[in-house]
């Protein structure tokens, strides 16, 4: 056996990898000492290893790929080693490792995983691995320092770490475009963070933090120029908020009950971000749900911020509101805070119930205009069942002058935002405002004169099937109308199908998820493209009807851990195969003493899969039990999902 050089201890069955299979724990062995492993190993996956450690005689100076989840072990060895060639290091859910050894010679190392490492208190330093480009520490709950790293992530989770602080070096990773440590131990944040160009998202949900930034940048102008998602929901100590950039398009800090000063710095120092083409960023969100200790300039600083980014919205809408958007879709903003008044600087006509009217000031230019609505509502929503239950309804009735609107005099239209894709907050307490506009509010003015509004808010209750709808009394309302000359946006006018994509319409909506099988120029050849195609076309899963509901969405992500599931057994079979066959004339070339690259390949491609397909199937128990009849929002994420596992596949040929 000393010649052995792969070595994989794994079951295929989704059931058996589970935690609880203490079944499979003990299928691997039933002896106490620490197995053999002989240096010649080039690749090493045991699912559950029973040891402590791996053998004190095992030289690891050939081994590529260490996959060891859910270990037993504490450590892996005691002293330095030649890891020349080690590039994956992958021991998700070892709960009792302490501490990963000294990588200084794993200088081609490239992926690290110690997800849910719950018993890491220590990293090695990995500013030397400049071909490290994937580091997984979420869950490392014993893990109290941010890790020394190089400038080779966009996307970093620490997520559910005990990670304390952000450092004053985190202004080096110039690359990083997504940072996520929510639900960690974070109390402080260098101010250098908003040094970071690329930083697009910042998650700190859940942390201890009490403020943020620390404000220490010589120009404002250098803040956070690319940050558009800020989530800080759920800190309770939270209770400053400064100067934060004045268009971000998600901002989240909901149930932050100690949070008492917002601002925002000053908009002539940055730059509205288009909406583009693409519908990715459809629905700009302002949630200060439950934060009951805002004081008036705050909330005052909260209500210009929302009417500043509808202003920008305007032009925006006013070139497209003739587009056709999916059910449910609408580009929108949504901005809710604690409160019970209407601003009336913001909204000059007011009602004290859920209806009013209001003049529309009259055209004086030559050339036509766009109406751009924006609304305010109050409610309590005290006996909301689920903030993300909310529907916002809008019917209005315009009044043209002289009989105009082709003779009728008036126009009837119904509009709704919903609230469908907030999947927090989950409750929300007392009276709140709401300032809400869409693109299904915005009009061509037919030489209108007066506009009447009447206001509902639904509470949907999917336990409650008796054809009865709820609604949540609306105690005031108020309007403002933007006004937007429509020749300075008739030229951005595009003619675009009912899913907002040019072309003749159809249900390519629903098709979006499949895309990469026209656009890769893979082919009907490729094995994978054609049966995912067979599936998509075949079983009538594109049509909204059938995943509209909860069974076609599931028979759908079954269908797919089936396939990718007998597509890995396949490749790790190929593997075992090309192994045995080392010795050939045929394979000598790729496989002899020295050179074993292609095997390796395959290798690293199957675990990049493997680790794909897990994620599928969590998700595939995850919409099993928690799935929502008709949520279009799951159903497009679930089709990403498909799409990206579906490439990785694709790419494994």
């Amino acid at each position: 056996m000393t010649n052995l050089r792969y070595i994989f201890f794994y079951s295929s069955s989704k059931y058996l990898l589970r935690e609880e299979s203490e079944d499979y724990k003990k299928l691997l062995t039933y002896q106490d000492d620490i197995v053999f492993l002989p240096d010649e190993l080039r690749y090493l996956r045991w699912d559950y290893y029973p040891f402590k450690s791996l053998s004190s005689s095992f030289n690891p100076k050939n081994l590529i790929a260490l996959i060891l989840p859910h270990g037993n072990m504490e450590h892996l060895w005691n002293k330095d080693q030649d890891l020349v060639h080690l590039r994956k290091i992958n021991l998700f859910s070892c709960k009792k490792l302490k501490k990963i050894p000294n990588l200084l010679k794993a200088v081609n190392l490239e992926r690290l995983d110690c997800e849910n490492c719950e018993s890491l208190v220590e990293l090695p330093c990995l500013d030397h691995l400049t071909s490290l480009k994937t580091l997984h520490l979420k869950g490392c709950r014993s893990l109290k320092k941010f890790p020394e790293i190089l400038n080779n992530f966009s996307r970093l989770d620490l997520s559910e770490t005990g990670i304390e602080e952000v450092p004053d070096f985190i202004e080096h990773l110039h690359r990083l475009g997504k940072l996520i440590l929510r639900n960690s131990r974070v109390k402080d944040v260098s101010s250098n963070i908003s040094k970071l160009e690329s930083l697009s998202s910042l998650h700190l949900s859940g942390c201890p933090i009490v403020k943020f930034p620390a404000v220490d940048v010589p120009s404002p102008s250098l803040r956070f120029k690319s940050l558009k998602y800020m989530h800080m929901d759920r800190c309770k100590s939270l209770k400053l908020l400064s100067e934060l950039p004045p268009y971000l398009h998600d901002l989240n800090v909901h149930d932050c009950t100690s949070l008492e000063k917002v601002s925002f710095a000053d908009k002539n120092l940055y730059q509205f971000v288009s909406l583009g083409d693409d519908n990715d960023d459809n629905v700009f969100l302002m949630l200060f749900c439950n934060c009951f200790n805002l004081n008036q300039e705050s909330t005052n600083n909260i209500e210009a911020n929302a009417m500043l980014k509808i202003g920008s919205l305007a032009k925006e809408w006013a070139s497209r509101y003739d587009w056709k958007y999916q059910h449910d879709n609408f580009p929108s903003l949504i901005c809710c805070f604690p409160g019970n008044k209407i601003s009336a600087n913001k909204f000059e006509c007011q009602s004290m119930n859920s209806s009013l009217s209001l003049k529309i000031a009259p055209n004086g230019g030559s050339g036509s205009r766009v109406l751009v609505f924006a609304i305010c509502l109050v409610a309590d929503l005290t006996h909301c069942l689920e903030f993300q239950l909310l529907e916002c309804i809008c019917e209005y009735q315009f009044t043209a002058a002289g009989g105009g609107n082709g003779g009728g005099g008036y126009e009837k239209l119904r509009s709704k935002i919903s609230f469908l894709e907030l999947l927090e907050p989950e409750k929300c307490m007392g009276d709140h405002v709401f300032i809400l506009s869409s693109i299904d509010m915005v009009k061509e003015d037919q030489n209108y004169e007066e506009a009447s509004f009447e206001f509902y808010i639904r509470n949907w209750d999917e336990e409650e099937d008796d054809g009865e709808e709820d609604y949540i009394k609306v105690k005031r309302c108020g309007v403002h109308v933007f006004y937007v000359d429509a020749t300075e946006v008739a030229g951005n006018k595009r003619s675009f199908s009912h899913d907002g994509e040019e072309g003749d319409g159809g249900d390519g909506g629903f098709r979006m998820g499949l895309d990469w099988r026209t656009n890769s120029g893979l082919g009907s050849a490729s094995l994978f493209s054609s049966t995912i195609g067979v599936i998509w076309t075949n079983s009538g899963l594109g049509s909204a009807s059938l995943f509209s509901s909860t069974i076609g969405v599931i028979w759908y992500l079954n269908t797919c851990c089936i396939f990718l599931q007998s597509y890995l057994d396949s490749l790790e079979r190929l593997v075992i195969y090309l192994s045995t066959q080392s010795q050939s004339n045929l394979l000598s070339p790729f496989l002899g003493s020295g050179n074993s690259v292609f095997v390796e390949k395959i290798c690293n491609r199957s675990q990049n899969l493997r680790d794909k397909h897990m994620e599928l199937e969590a998700t595939f128990d995850s919409f099993h039990s928690q799935a929502r009849l008709g949520s279009v929002v799951d159903i497009i994420q679930l089709n990403c999902l498909g799409s990206t596992i579906g490439a990785h596949a694709i790419g494994s040929k």
